[in-house]
């Protein structure tokens, strides 16, 4: 079924500007893309060091922020800019950077926490070439994984600009979306690709490439449903396919509040070379204690978006030890306990995990060195007074 850089210039954006103001007509583009993109803003990807469906190929937010104006809790004004200093293409590792010499990285990441981002000049690239998206059906969940980390790993000549997973939870709220094809039941999980062309005979030939490798590793009976993209209008169809996972993950949730359960998601990462030990566990431990779990979005980067969705107390208590549990295992292989999100108020507990005493002591003189009084994003990363990294 079908549906169907180098030279940098700047942009300047305040705090409230829309990130769905990142593509324009003038030739060039911001390609830091969250599928929440239409109601996001600017200056929160940046205070959270976001990424999106084209991280695969494009990073986070961190290496485009050239220039920073800053309000401080006490009124007054800076101005943070770039120098020459390297940039850190990495994802986050939760709380405060401070591998960096210049403070405008500080900023980035910080959560609301340092002082509130009045305007953004961001590095735009020149205009993405012409690409196609494609959905990859795939009988089951590790045939889908063992595709993409091929994939992610340089094993194939493909170099896809996205690289997503949607495992079987996850496809079951992306088949309630609406004009979802009646996509056959033996489909067991989706890799989301999008493939970049420079010509029409680039573009056929990889489109073909990509048909004969997923031939290769797929029952030829679910063929068919290798969903192709190719207008602006049926990859927007495909953006909203997988924006519902979460509207919908999350409007199931809301009904566990009550009884004290709910949606417990984190978005902890590790390097790819771990990502099938880190999901093997993942579901293992959910599977125990007879939870519902799932996992999709950037596995490209080996950082999933997973979920449990306990529906009482115990178990979300329970759920929670599963959280920390993947935590200190993500840290452990080295990775990190958010790669965009941040640990707001939910996780900051968890910063013991990632960091020593030490590496907490000196965050928490930078926020007490900022707001002294403890003004702003309140609760984010450190306690309201300070007492989480004590």
């Amino acid at each position: 079924m079908c549906l169907r850089p180098t030279t940098r210039r700047r942009a300047t954006r305040n705090h409230h500007s829309r990130s769905s103001a990142r593509r324009g007509r003038s030739g060039i583009f911001f390609p830091v893309s969250p599928t929440s993109r239409d109601s996001c803003r600017i200056g929160a990807n940046i205070a959270t060091n976001a990424t999106g469906e084209d991280s695969f190929k494009y990073g986070p937010v961190r290496p485009y922020v050239e220039q920073l104006k800053i309000l401080l809790a006490d009124g007054s004004e800076q101005m943070l800019s770039r120098k020459d200093e390297a940039r850190s293409w990495e994802l986050g590792r939760a709380g405060l950077y401070l591998d960096s010499p210049n403070p405008i990285d500080l900023f980035i990441g910080s959560e609301g926490t340092l002082g509130f981002i009045a305007e953004a000049t961001l590095s735009l690239l020149p205009a993405a070439p012409q690409y196609f998206s494609l959905l990859l059906p795939f009988p089951s969940v590790a045939a889908g994984l063992t595709f993409l980390i091929a994939i992610a790993k340089r094993e194939t000549p493909f170099r896809p600009r996205a690289l997503e997973f949607i495992d079987t939870a996850a496809l079951s709220y992306m088949r309630r979306a609406p004009d979802f094809p009646d996509m056959h039941q033996d489909v067991k999980s989706l890799v989301y690709v999008k493939q970049e062309y420079a010509t029409e005979a680039e573009r056929l030939s990889t489109l073909e490439a990509w048909y004969h490798a997923l031939l290769s590793v797929t029952p030829q009976r679910l063929m068919e449903w290798m969903l192709t993209a190719e207008t602006e209008a049926d990859q927007e169809r495909f953006r909203k396919f997988r924006h519902h996972i979460p509207a919908f993950l999350n409007e199931e949730a809301r009904q566990y509040w009550a009884q004290g359960g709910g949606k417990v998601g984190s978005d902890w990462w590790v390097p790819l070379h771990h990502l099938e030990d880190m999901l093997d566990f993942f579901y293992r431990q959910a599977a125990d204690a007879g939870l519902f779990a799932m996992a999709y979005a950037h596995l490209g980067n080996g950082h999933p978006h997973t979920n449990l969705l306990p529906k009482n107390a115990p178990e979300r208590a329970t759920a929670e030890r599963i959280l920390e549990a993947c935590c200190k295992r993500a840290v452990s292989r080295g990775g990190g306990l958010a790669g965009e999100h941040g640990v707001g108020k939910i996780h900051r507990n968890y910063l013991s995990l990632q960091h020593d005493h030490e590496h907490l002591i000196r965050m928490q003189r930078l926020k007490e060195a900022y707001d002294p009084n403890g003004l702003l994003g309140r609760g984010n990363i450190f306690g309201d007074q300070f007492i989480d990294i004590v």
